[in-house]
Order: C-alpha cells, then sequence, then structure tokens
C-alpha cells in the first residue's frame, strides 16, 4: 500500500527528532492519518562507518536505533542514503537496517540510477521495505529518466523529484509536474514524492500550482534545507533545525493537502 506523507528531514540527534514529533502533533499530523508524517534521518557510506561527517545534518549512526525508539507509533522514519559505492550497495543497506528494520521499513536511496539488480537484492533481503530512488535529471530530458525507470519495474515503490538534489534549490513546477504525469502513466502504483527548497513560505503557492497542473492531491512532499538556519559558511550543510520554519511549513502544507 502506498501512503502520501509530508516529510520534514531533520534527524541529527535525539533533540532534531524530539522537536520534528512535536511539531507534527502541533500541526496535527497523525499516523494513522491519511496523510502521515514522516521524519527523513540521513545516513551515508561515511556515517555508517562511524567517520565524522563534517556536514551538520547526519546523526552518528550508532544512535539511529535509539531515535527509533522516540519516533515508534509517532511518525514514520525514512532512512535517506547515499553512497558512490554502488557495487557493495546491497551490503551497505543491509548493515542500515540489520538493527532497526522492526521499527522502520522505508528507504529513501539518494544515488544515482542504481543497477536494477542492486535494488533486487535489497528487496530479497528485506520484502517488506518500500523504496524510493531519488531521480536525478540533470541534463536528462523527460523520456531519457522515464526510459532510465522502466527497467526498476515493482523493485520501486515510490518516486522521489528533487530539482535541488537536496540543496534547497527552487522548485520547477513545469518540469516535476511533467514528469509526474508520465511517471503515473507508467507506473500508477508508484508514489511520488516533490522536493526542493520548500518552506513555509512558499510550499502553499507551489502546492496548488502542483495541484492545478496535476489535476489531483496524490502525492507526497519533503523538506529539508529551508527549514534550517546556517551557523557558517564552512561547509554545506552548517546549520541546525529552525523550529520556528518547520512549523511554518508544516502548517502550510496541511492546509493546502488535507
Amino acid at each position: 500500500m502506498i501512503n502520501n506523507y509530508v516529510s520534514v528531514t531533520a534527524g541529527k540527534n535525539i533533540n532534531e527528532v524530539k522537536a520534528v514529533l512535536d511539531g507534527f502533533k502541533t500541526a496535527g499530523y497523525f499516523l494513522d492519518d491519511k496523510l502521515v508524517p514522516a521524519i527523513g534521518i540521513q545516513v551515508s557510506e561515511k556515517s555508517l562507518n562511524g567517520i565524522k561527517m563534517k556536514n551538520f545534518r547526519f546523526a552518528e549512526f550508532k544512535d539511529i536505533p535509539s531515535f527509533m525508539e522516540s519516533i515508534k507509533g509517532n511518525v514514520m522514519p525514512v532512512i535517506h542514503y547515499n553512497t558512490r559505492n554502488l557495487e557493495t550497495l546491497s551490503e551497505q543497506i543491509s548493515r542500515v537496517f540489520e538493527n532497526i528494520y522492526d521499527d522502520c521499513k522505508f528507504l529513501q536511496l539518494n544515488v544515482v540510477f542504481p543497477e536494477v539488480a542492486y535494488i533486487g537484492m535489497i528487496k530479497d533481503r528485506f520484502p517488506d521495505l518500500k523504496i524510493s530512488l531519488q531521480v536525478d535529471y540533470r541534463d536528462k530530458d523527460i523520456d531519457t529518466v522515464i526510459e532510465k525507470l522502466l527497467p526498476y519495474g515493482d523493485c520501486l515503490n515510490y518516486i522521489l523529484i528533487d530539482p535541488s538534489i537536496g540543496r534547497g534549490l527552487g522548485f520547477d513546477v513545469e518540469y516535476s509536474t511533467t514528469l509526474y504525469s508520465r511517471i503515473k502513466d507508467i507506473r500508477p502504483d508508484y508514489g511520488v514524492v516533490f522536493a526542493g527548497g520548500f518552506s513555509g513560505e512558499n510550499v502553499e503557492s507551489i502546492l496548488n500550482q502542483v495541484i492545478d497542473r496535476v489535476k489531483t492531491k496524490d502525492f507526497s512532499i519533503c523538506a529539508e534545507g529551508k527549514l534550517r538556519d546556517k551557523i557558517s559558511d564552512d561547509f554545506f550543510g552548517h546549520d541546525i533545525l529552525s523550529v520556528e520554519k518547520m512549523d511554518s511549513y508544516l502548517k502550510a502544507a496541511k492546509k493546502v493537502l488535507y
């Protein structure tokens, strides 16, 4: 079953996790509702291997199982995974989920069109795991993107359309909605997730434009970068969750999508 959801990616530490849980509760989102609240937690091959990340948005991997205790029964956890070493992708994902699979059954792959066989190996190991693939469509026309998606078949459950590639750049309404329609034409069973610079200031306007073009609210959304306050310019991701910005985003999204 595909559930549409509203997500905040912010799980660097237990304080951020609890802030997100409180934000959803305050805004009136509930796990058993038609629009599921979700929290994205970032993991990379580096953090999986215990390497301290310069990017402040990554938790220490050893802390993630304890996050799941707080998350359980409140929101849907989603592991956002990034690696350049695709040949061992299934082994990496096995390590990620071996201790949290009972509590987390959603994986977002922030990698560039991995081989179908690698996704199939993950599904074989974790048959109840829902998998979302971030579509990298930089320098690719829509026909090319669709051609690359076709072979995945039942290995995927969701497609993430994110023109910002996680960096908070502006949302491209025309391209994203056209790609949405093409995806739904070939795989109506896929869920589609929109992301790309959503904030409390712009999400209502953007979502109304999206709905006007696709004639449905059958999609999910995810926000990260615009919900954070920058600490320094020393390195990408030197920022912290802004409760005020998150609350504004959650309330505005709910106003449109419910």
